[in-house]
């Protein structure tokens, strides 16, 4: 039986997670990251399990700090994770 990667959402997309550093927000300031840093690794439930996350890009972490309302509550570290299945991130 043949098998074919389905990515999770655009190709384009899931190449940069592993190509490009991505921007976190700590200690209060935006910081560069290198791609797939911050390895962090959780126990979650069944169907997940043991999950790897890594430092991705994303846009969150670059408008939700600096919001009005979230901002003057001084916020010091918002970041995002990524998982995607070990066949996904293999491929």
């Amino acid at each position: 039986m043949r098998r074919c990667l389905t990515p999770p959402y655009s190709v384009s997309a899931v190449l940069a997670e592993y190509a490009y550093p991505s921007t976190q927000f700590y200690g209060g300031r935006h910081v560069t990251c290198s791609p797939l840093s911050g390895v962090e690794t959780l126990n979650l439930p069944e169907p997940w399990a043991r999950c790897e996350f890594t430092r991705s890009p994303h846009s969150g972490r670059l408008t939700v700090p600096l919001a009005e309302g979230i901002r003057e509550k001084g916020i010091q570290e918002f970041t995002w994770k990524l998982h995607l299945p070990q066949r996904e991130h293999k491929a």
